[in-house]
């Protein structure tokens, strides 16, 4: 998934105009700002980063343990 700068900026404006009306909050914001940044890195947002990377995190924190 490809993000284009129009996507990316209408986003941002559409967050902030709703953080503006007490609609959501700056960790929303900055929630936005990660799974962008996810996106044009990985291809996936931070959620489903976390979602693929999980089990290789936990197996390896048990093969420390």
């Amino acid at each position: 998934m490809k993000l284009t700068d129009k996507k990316v900026r209408d986003g941002l404006n559409f967050i902030y105009k709703e953080y503006e009306n007490n609609i959501v909050s700056k960790e929303e914001i900055f929630d936005y700002v990660r799974d962008v940044h996810y996106i044009d890195s990985t291809g996936m947002t931070y959620q489903k980063w976390l979602e693929e990377n999980q089990p290789i995190k936990w197996i390896q924190e048990r093969e420390n343990y």
